[in-house]
């Protein structure tokens, strides 16, 4: 038999102001946020379990290839914005299906980046909040001619809650702790048709993901 399939739309989230993907995942029944070492979402990476609270036992892909690690699981959905993504499938079952393959006990997330549109579409989003904490977001999708693009730039920084002096025991002097985070993503698709109707074409695509983390709050 088929197996069950949950669908998320997670522009719907990201019109109402969601800017991670592991919160559009923390509302489904079937999901687990997991934080190492016990630590909070803005201190440490926030990996997603399916089906049980072990990332090890669910495959994380985009568009379709395995992005998190197969030893601990870990991947951090806390730094993708929901925006730049059309769907996220929740597959779920021993060995699912023929997409992700047989490397899986709980089942597999599944997310497929936004693709190119036949009428151009932008998206500017800024957002601030608390300890300095603020978010953007540059986003263009559209066709010229033969070529089709789909653009997406997203940064996020914040100081933290803890991020203030303490006094070390140990050393007998003042040492500073913190629980800062900078992160970014960045995607892009190019998409050349061939033929008058288009039924074939060459895609370039490309994502990357980068963050820095102070967890001396969480750890000291």
């Amino acid at each position: 038999s088929s197996a069950p399939v949950t669908t998320i739309d997670p522009q719907t989230y990201a019109a109402e102001g969601f800017t991670r993907v592991s919160d559009v995942l923390q509302d489904n029944i079937s999901t687990s946020l997991v934080h190492g070492a016990g630590g909070g979402s803005t201190v440490l990476p926030t990996s997603v379990a399916l089906r049980g609270p072990d990332p090890t036992e669910t495959l994380v892909d985009i568009d379709g290839h395995r992005v998190n690690s197969g030893d601990t699981g870990d991947f951090d959905l806390s730094l993708l914005d929901p925006a730049d993504y059309s769907s996220i499938e929740l597959v779920k079952g021993i060995s699912p299906s023929s997409l992700v393959g047989p490397d899986t006990i709980d089942g597999a997330i599944n997310l497929r980046t936004i693709e190119p549109t036949i009428e151009p579409h932008g998206l500017l989003r800024l957002s601030a909040g608390s300890f300095n904490s603020f978010a953007e977001t540059l986003q263009a999708t559209g066709t010229q001619g033969r070529l089709g693009y789909a653009i997406s730039l997203h940064k996020t920084t914040t100081e933290g809650e803890v991020n203030q002096p303490i006094f070390d025991a140990t050393t007998n002097q003042e040492a500073q702790v913190g629980s800062g985070v900078d992160g970014s993503t960045a995607l892009g698709r190019l998409r050349y048709a061939f033929g008058t109707n288009g039924g074939g074409y060459a895609e370039f695509s490309f994502h990357d993901q980068s963050a820095t983390r102070d967890v001396s709050a969480a750890l000291s």
